[in-house]
């Protein structure tokens, strides 16, 4: 049985689910699309600016704390230095970054201290307190969570460590230190801030399986369920001995499963980048282990992800406002077991999708076009990180080495 502290409705919660019933189901006129993924309160989302982005203001509850105490069963081993508060809200936006916000239009922004805020600010608010001594739950929805910013009263809460099966500190052997990893920061804050932004646990699904014993002792409101004739086994909004494919494990998966991408997708569409409208020269767009096409970026964004662990398996390469007529962007992947594939041009696909296969190195050159303009390129490579950027057919990424490319940045120059 897994011992996960989530969704644990206090009184306040409560309270407030009983007291705000009526205003809940009034407002979900207003939110009528249902999820393709997990379970989901679809009266609950949060807004949507003028934008097209939905932007929740995240700021870190006074009190937060990285510090662990070293008390409990490994009270007299030798820690290794406990990492700091800053590194621990970095490693939960990469994080959420890699996640959520690449698979939608969600983008939690801020991380201030909330003290920091003014009160109108405070008020629109998603507080997270963290700390070792606190345990990892979050309200639904955005009327559950925003505004609340104390250590009594928060958002969303999670334990980075502390005296629990998944602790996250481990005996490290050669060093015979206890060191500290940021696995439980990383994937609680994954789930509950699933859970912030409308999820609920799969197993309110209807067809839960009957291994599957968990249940949530107060929920409110009437759940939707996009995918009615699928129960998700790797839900990160899963978890519990019976209610995932494997026992042991934290979560159904340590990112998104696909039905979690298709819900987030469809509840949060992230708004089309019209490149060319906003002056910019080049669109490009990757594909990428666990969760597939992410969406197009613009003139020396990253495209893919860093920190994750994820490899790019294919990229989309465009011209949206440089070289002028007949000029066009020509492309090759190096992928895993294949080398240099086919030359790409102009949107279509380099490399690989649905057969698991690493990107392993880009080249590019523009064709036809004005004299002037030159083409950009870098990547990020596992172990590596950013690698020096290169230009016109040279080699971006590695070859021989077996190591994946996981993000890219892309600009024309002239």
């Amino acid at each position: 049985m897994m011992p996960v502290n989530c969704l644990l409705l206090t009184s306040r919660r409560a309270r407030f689910a009983a007291g705000h019933r009526f205003g809940l189901v009034l407002a979900g006129a207003l939110f009528t699309q249902i999820a393709s993924a997990s379970v989901f309160l679809d009266y609950v989302t949060w807004p949507k600016g003028n934008d097209g982005f939905t932007t929740i203001n995240v700021c870190i509850v006074d009190g937060s704390t990285a510090q662990e105490k070293g008390d409990g069963a490994f009270a007299g081993f030798i820690h290794d230095a406990n990492p700091s508060l800053a590194d621990v809200i970095s490693r939960i936006r990469i994080a959420l970054a890699n996640t959520w916000e690449a698979n939608s239009g969600v983008r939690f922004k801020g991380w201030k201290t909330c003290s920091q805020l003014s009160q109108a600010e405070q008020y629109q608010a998603l507080g997270v307190y963290i700390s070792p001594d606190a345990a990892n739950e979050s309200g639904v929805g955005v009327y559950m969570t925003r505004g609340q910013i104390t250590v009594a009263a928060h958002g969303v809460s999670i334990k980075p460590w502390g005296n629990d099966f998944n602790r996250c500190i481990y005996y490290n052997g050669f060093t015979t230190h206890m060191s500290y990893k940021y696995d439980c920061a990383e994937q609680y804050a994954i789930h509950e801030f699933g859970h912030a932004i409308g999820f609920m646990h799969e197993w309110r699904h209807p067809l839960k399986p009957a291994s599957c014993t968990a249940k949530d002792d107060t929920i409110f409101g009437d759940p939707r369920t996009g995918n009615p004739n699928v129960y998700d086994w790797n839900s990160i909004m899963t978890y519990w001995d019976g209610c995932v494919h494997q026992n042991g494990v934290r979560f159904g998966t340590t990112t998104l499963s696909d039905w979690d991408i298709a819900g987030v997708k469809r509840l949060y569409p992230a708004p089309t980048q019209d490149c060319a409208a906003t002056g910019s020269k080049v669109k490009y767009q990757a594909h990428v282990g666990n969760i597939g096409w992410m969406t197009p970026v613009c003139d020396d964004a990253v495209a893919g992800t860093t920190g994750q662990s994820l490899m790019m398996q294919a990229i989309r390469i465009q011209l949206t406002g440089a070289g002028g007529t007949g000029c066009h962007v020509l492309y090759q992947a190096h992928v895993q077991n294949m080398g240099w594939m086919g030359i790409a041009s102009d949107g279509q696909t380099a490399g690989t999708t649905g057969q698991s296969l690493r990107m392993e190195a880009l080249k590019a050159i523009l064709q036809g076009c004005d004299p002037r303009y030159h083409i950009y390129y870098q990547a990020h490579v596992q172990g590596i990180g950013w690698m020096p950027e290169v230009t016109a057919g040279e080699i971006a990424g590695t070859t021989g080495q077996g190591l994946r490319m996981e993000a890219v940045k892309i600009r024309i120059g002239d």
